[in-house]
C-alpha cells in the first residue's frame, strides 16, 4: 500500500509492503514476515531528473532465495555457497542522494540476525548474533560478532577499489577473539591443512586471546590474489598435551605472512613462554621463491629455539623427551643441575641443524639397570660441566668436565662425528687420577 502526490515539478512516493508469513526458525523461534517501507522524492525541473529514495527492508530471510538470487553473478554465488549458504535474518537500508554535480551517490547498510553458516574450507558451524555492513560506490566496511562451538571473535574490516587500479580491490579485516578449537575442530583443521599429530592432541590450560589481522590485493575476474599479508598474535596460550603428561603456560606468540606472485615470507617473531617453569623462545623465518600459489619448489629457511638457563626439573625432561617420542632414548636416567640451550634448524635441510647446549652443570643419576648396569648396583651421580656444539652433523666442545663416584675426567678439544658406522670421537683426555 501507498501513495503519489506531483506537485511543483516533483513526485513524492511513499509506499510499505509485506512479502512472505511469519515462519518458524530451526531453534523453534517464530519469525515474523519481511517488511518493506519506501520514501522517495524525484525533481523534474532539469533536465536529468534528481532522486532522493530512502528503502528500509526488515526481516529479510537470509537464505535459499538470496542464494538463488545470486546466481546471476558467478563469483558472488560461489562465494555464497563458499560461505556455506548461510540463514537467518537481515535488515537493509538503502539511501540515494544527487550530489552537487547532479550524480546519483548511493548508500547502503546492511544488519545481520542470528546468522548460521557451515563454511566449506573449514566444515565448522559459526553463527553470527549481529553483524553490520556499509556498502557505497567507494567500497565496503563490515563488522560482526562470530560464534563457534568453541570460540568467541568479533570482526571488523573493509573493501576498498586500489588507487588507479579499477578492476582491483583491497581486503583488510581484523579478528579478534579468545578460545581454542576443540578436539573434533582440531581435527577437521588438521586434516584440512595436513597440521602434525601435535596439533591434534594439544589441549589449552585456559581460553587464550588472539588477534588475526589479513591484508590483500585482489585482482579482477578469476584472478587469484595478488598481495596477501597476514599478522597473527597469541597471548596468555597455556597448552598441553595430557596424553604424554606435558604443559606449557604463559605462552605469547606473534606471526607474519607475506605472499605475491614472486613468492612467500613467514615470520615467527621470538615467541616466549614457561615449560614446566622454564623459559623458552622460540622463532622462524620461512620462504616460498615461487609463490604459494605456483606449487613449485620447497620452504627454506630457518627456524630456532632458546631455552634461557634455568634449574632441570627431572619432570620436565622426562616430559620432553616424551613429547618427541623419545623415551626410550634415557630409561632409568633422571636428569638435574641447570643448563641452557639453543637450536637453529634449516628448513631444506633439517639435518644440518645447529644447536648448543650448555651445562651448569648437568646432573645425571643412573638408576640400578640402568645402561648396562645390573640391577643390584648402586645408584650412580654424575655431574657434567662445559658447552657442547653440534654442527652439520658434527658434535665439539673446548671442554667438559665429568665427575661422579669414581670418575674425574675433562675432554678438551673434541670433536665426534656420526656416520653409518658408528660415532668416532677424537680429542684429549685428561684424568685427576
Amino acid at each position: 500500500q501507498g501513495s503519489v502526490a506531483y506537485a511543483d515539478q516533483a513526485v513524492l512516493i511513499a509506499a510499505e509492503a509485506i512479502a512472505g508469513e511469519a515462519a518458524g526458525d530451526p531453534h523453534g523461534q517464530v519469525l515474523p514476515p519481511t517488511r518493506v517501507r519506501a520514501r522517495s522524492a524525484i525533481e523534474l525541473a532539469s533536465s536529468e531528473a534528481r532522486v532522493w529514495l530512502d528503502l528500509d527492508a526488515r526481516d529479510i530471510r537470509v537464505g535459499e532465495r538470496i542464494g538463488a538470487a545470486l546466481q546471476s553473478n558467478p563469483e558472488t554465488a560461489q562465494l555464497w555457497l563458499e560461505l556455506g549458504s548461510p540463514r537467518g535474518t537481515a535488515d537493509a537500508d538503502l539511501s540515494l542522494r544527487p550530489d552537487a554535480q547532479g550524480k546519483t551517490q548511493w548508500s547502503l547498510q546492511l544488519s545481520a540476525h542470528d546468522v548460521e553458516a557451515l563454511p566449506l574450507s573449514t566444515d565448522l558451524a559459526l553463527r553470527i548474533p549481529a553483524g553490520s555492513a556499509w556498502i557505497d560506490a567507494d567500497g565496503l566496511r563490515f563488522e560482526a560478532n562470530v560464534i563457534t562451538a568453541d570460540t568467541t571473535s568479533s570482526l571488523q574490516g573493509t573493501l576498498r577499489s586500489v588507487v588507479n587500479e579499477t578492476e582491483r580491490r583491497e581486503l583488510s579485516c581484523t579478528l579478534r577473539g579468545s578460545g581454542y578449537p576443540s578436539a573434533k575442530s582440531r581435527e577437521q583443521l588438521a586434516t584440512n591443512f595436513a597440521l602434525p599429530a601435535l596439533f591434534r592432541e594439544m589441549e589449552p590450560g585456559a581460553d587464550p586471546a588472539w588477534t588475526l589481522s589479513l591484508r590483500t590485493i585482489l585482482g579482477g575476474g578469476d584472478s587469484p590474489p595478488l598481495h596477501l599479508q597476514a599478522r597473527a598474535e597469541l597471548r596468555d596460550a597455556a597448552p598441553a598435551w595430557p596424553a604424554r603428561n606435558a604443559r606449557g603456560s604463559g605462552w605469547n606468540a606473534r606471526a607474519a605472512f607475506v605472499s605475491a606472485p614472486s613468492g612467500a615470507l613467514a615470520v615467527l617473531e621470538p615467541a616466549r613462554g614457561l615449560w614446566q617453569e622454564a623459559a623458552l623462545e622460540v622463532g622462524g623465518v620461512a620462504h616460498l621463491p615461487h609463490g604459494i600459489d605456483n606449487g613449485e619448489g620447497a620452504w627454506t629457511g630457518t627456524v630456532a629455539a632458546a631455552l634461557r638457563e634455568s634449574a632441570i626439573r627431572p619432570d620436565a625432561v622426562r616430559q620432553a623427551l616424551v613429547l618427541l617420542e623419545a623415551d626410550l632414548w634415557a630409561p632409568g636416567l633422571v636428569f638435574g643441575g641447570r643448563t641452557a640451550a639453543s637450536v637453529e634448524i634449516p628448513l631444506e635441510d633439517p639435518s644440518a641443524l645447529r644447536a648448543r647446549l650448555d651445562f651448569n652443570p648437568l646432573r645425571v643419576t643412573v638408576k640400578p639397570g640402568a645402561l648396562g648396569a645390573t640391577a643390584s648396583a648402586a645408584e650412580a651421580h654424575y655431574a657434567l660441566t662445559g658447552t657442547l656444539r653440534l654442527d652439520n652433523g658434527e658434535v665439539k666442545t673446548r671442554q667438559l668436565g665429568l665427575r661422579g663416584n669414581d670418575l674425574d675426567l675433562v675432554l678438551e678439544h673434541a670433536v665426534g662425528r656420526l656416520d653409518e658406522t658408528g660415532m668416532s670421537i677424537s680429542g684429549t683426555v685428561l684424568s685427576a687420577g
